[in-house]
């Protein structure tokens, strides 16, 4: 295909101008302070026009979590669920107010919900939806799939992706009688490794439908990466580009007296953010 190593060069260097170009496209909107509804494909509750066209059915993955903050590993976890399965799209949806989470602190609604739409700004088939955050008191996945039943109708097919983790306590969900009606869960879990299988029976006997995706894993956890940017470590390659300038930009994770946040310079745009 190439004649030449310059053939190579030029070519790689094609390539290289376009991520960068995307990079900073993302990097500056997280630099303006732009966050809830700035996004072109963040989907209001009511709208399933995007995953129901002309009535015919559609598989319409879905991924909740805290997201505090949204980082690769759950970008991969979306991305390979949705090839395997065959799925039309994937709905991310940061919780309002997570009934687990009642412990400790996290980030704003506000700032999850952009970094959710930061991250998934290049990718076609992926959404965001605020209907958590718009919510008031604790937030339950079985509330949040009765109203999106509701407004999506029965011609969209729900597909509720987890992890092995979440898959353990599926069964102390809140209603998982009711849960287990309203969507099929799809578990994505790193080749070689095995839930058990009567774990599975017992999950399957309570009415739940699971299907199992194998998948390179990428060990990150949000705890983790809050815990480098606290403690002034580089949390490039585990978050997307756009999130790491807009975790610097709003002085998120860092510590009590605002150091622990590592910078590097963006051209033209006077300021500085996490490396």
């Amino acid at each position: 295909m190439y004649d030449n190593v310059s053939d190579i060069g030029s070519f790689a260097g094609a390539v290289l101008e376009e991520v960068e170009t995307e990079d900073k496209r993302l990097a500056r909107y997280a630099l303006s302070g732009k966050g809830k509804g700035a996004s072109s494909r963040a989907l209001e509750d009511t709208d399933a026009a995007f995953f129901c066209k002309d009535g015919v059915p559609r598989r319409l993955g879905i991924m909740g979590g805290t997201f505090d903050p949204i980082h690769l590993g759950h970008l991969n976890c979306a991305e390979r669920a949705m090839e395997a399965l065959g799925l039309d799209g994937v709905l991310f949806i940061p919780a309002g107010d997570p009934a687990f989470k009642q412990d400790r602190d996290i980030a704003s609604t506000e700032a999850r919900l952009a970094m959710c739409e930061l991250a998934v700004a290049d990718n076609p088939s992926f959404c965001v939806s605020d209907i958590e955050i718009r919510r008031h008191g604790i937030t339950y996945t079985v509330d949040t799939l009765e109203r999106l039943r509701a407004a999506y109708g029965a011609d969209v097919e729900f597909v509720f992706i987890i992890g092995t983790d979440s898959l353990l306590t599926l069964s102390d969900w809140k209603d998982a009688s009711r849960l287990a009606s309203l969507a099929n869960f799809a578990c994505v879990s790193r080749p070689g490794y095995e839930v058990d299988p009567v774990i599975v029976n017992g999950l399957c006997e309570a009415g739940f439908h699971i299907e199992f995706v194998k998948a390179p894993m990428f060990d990150i956890s949000s705890s983790e990466v809050r815990a480098l940017c606290k403690a002034g470590s580089s949390i490039r390659y585990l978050v997307p580009y756009a999130i790491r300038v807009f975790i610097a930009q709003h002085g998120l994770y860092g510590d009590e007296r605002g150091e622990g946040r590592p910078t590097i310079g963006f051209e033209g745009s006077g300021t500085e953010w996490m490396y």
